[in-house]
């Protein structure tokens, strides 16, 4: 905000989309900065320490990869990137959220009503090719998604054998997950009126941070979520 006062503006107005960018930059300066070779800390890093050897491999080869193929970001990223609300900006209360902050940075205060247990969400899902070998790589976006079936390698392809994929846990990314939901304070609900509540996505290390009861004031972006099946009618 010191250096770039309409970048940072910029990015409490469309937080979502300069997250992506900002951690396609991070993630092309680390390797400056590497002074040591890193140990892997879980499986994760061991397995994608080998694909990345057989990928360069392949290209010292020169044999073609479709985009399926290839390794999104999402899965070679083993950092979290967070933005926080500028000091002058006055927490909302649930109440006060409107159409217009859809995609915002917005700082939220209420009293923790609900805690949901620490659950793994799916970031890559990495599948394997029961005829050809080749591995297939899909980004997950949102809390469901719908699993691929057919390959979609070049082999599987020109040779049209059908090949199937099933899903390999070990080679896919899971991050930390965790829902709660906060109520306005007692001093912003109107006269005659029933306090309103706010689901809240938490996710990394921003989990197992609150209890229910205690009061909290929390920035994020402000999303619309889409659920499907009868959590859609209910709704």
């Amino acid at each position: 905000a010191e250096d770039d006062p309409e970048l940072a503006e910029a990015v409490v107005e469309n937080v979502r989309r300069y997250s992506r960018v900002f951690s396609d930059a991070v993630h092309e300066l680390l390797p400056l900065f590497g002074s040591a070779e890193a140990h892997p800390r879980d499986p994760l890093d061991v397995y994608l320490e080998h694909r990345l050897l057989l990928e360069q491999r392949g290209r010292a080869a020169g044999a073609p990869r479709t985009p399926q193929n290839q390794f999104p970001p999402e899965l070679l990223r083993r950092f979290e990137l967070y933005f926080r609300a500028p000091s002058c900006s006055k927490p909302l209360s649930p109440r006060d959220l409107r159409a217009g902050s859809v995609g915002s940075l917005v700082t939220v205060e209420g009293i923790v009503t609900r805690a949901g247990e620490v659950r793994p969400l799916l970031r890559v899902a990495t599948y394997s090719c029961d005829q050809c070998g080749a591995e297939t790589y899909q980004p997950i976006e949102g809390p469901t998604f719908t699993p691929l079936l057919l390959c979609p390698s070049r082999e599987c392809q020109t040779n049209r054998s059908g090949g199937r994929l099933y899903l390999q846990s070990r080679g896919s990314k899971f991050t930390r997950f965790q829902e709660l939901r906060i109520q306005e304070h007692s001093e912003q609900v109107p006269v005659g009126h029933l306090p309103r509540s706010l689901p809240l996505h938490l996710s990394g290390a921003n989990t197992r941070q609150a209890q229910p009861g205690d009061h909290v004031r929390v920035s994020g972006a402000f999303l619309p979520l889409l659920r499907a099946g009868h959590a859609q009618v209910a709704q």
